[in-house]
């Protein structure tokens, strides 16, 4: 039976009660483009629940970790934790979730996201988003500790180096063929200062990873259809 990836997010609220229209609107703009730009890939869109809960559901696997990266920057400085499961949907499927859809994908989504939620508390394996519901036990050890070093990468961005990496995202996706000449235009500085400072950030290593763990969750959907 075909399986699909549900994708399932929590946004803590800022402390200052002043800013979370902000941090609303910055989301909900951010799930509206992801709606459009990756429509043929969700089985169903992004929407947004009570309390910063949002949800999407998709066919393939596409640019998963792109959503992800984008929806981290649209909520920046508030703390997002993301659950994402694959499995089998066993109801009908409504592209905009008025008939809610069922089935492991979202169970496994939802254990995901509360595992990702009591992550912060440990002492290692620290990661704002998990997978649950790979196949492959050794495949699914893999993509968990990847998912730990890319938090790791990121925590060690400076505010220019996570704008740096934003203005990449939104413009190339997580593509390592970036187009240097025009990159180094946007940010306002030459090509070797380029080079050094996505270097120092370790753009290409947190893309090729990213696109690693997306590769090994399409597998597991091909698998099974």
């Amino acid at each position: 039976m075909r399986k699909y990836v549900a994708l399932m997010g929590e946004v803590k609220p800022p402390i200052d009660t002043k800013e979370i229209d902000t941090m609303q609107n910055s989301l909900m703009k951010t799930l509206g483009a992801l709606n459009v730009s990756l429509d043929k890939d969700l089985a169903a869109i992004f929407i947004l629940t009570a309390k910063n809960v949002f949800l999407a559901l998709w066919s393939s696997v596409g640019r998963l970790m792109e959503a992800i990266e984008r929806i981290r920057f649209a909520v920046w400085p508030c703390q997002v934790n993301f659950g994402i499961g694959i499995g089998e949907i066993t109801t009908g499927i409504d592209k905009t979730h008025d008939l809610r859809s069922d089935g492991p994908a979202w169970w496994e989504a939802k254990t995901a996201l509360e595992t990702a939620k009591k992550s912060k508390r440990k002492t290692c394996g620290v990661t704002d988003a998990v997978i649950s519901g790979l196949s492959d036990f050794d495949v699914s050890m893999l993509v968990g500790d990847s998912l730990v070093l890319l938090q790791a990468i990121r925590q060690r961005w400076t505010q220019g180096q996570a704008e740096m990496v934003e203005t990449i995202v939104i413009a190339n996706g997580f593509s390592t063929d970036l187009i240097q000449k025009d990159l180094a235009m946007n940010l306002g500085i030459d090509q070797p200062g380029l080079n050094k400072k996505m270097k120092s950030a370790l753009v290409n290593d947190y893309f090729r990873t990213a696109n690693t763990i997306q590769n090994l969750i399409d597998k597991e959907l091909k698998n099974n259809k």
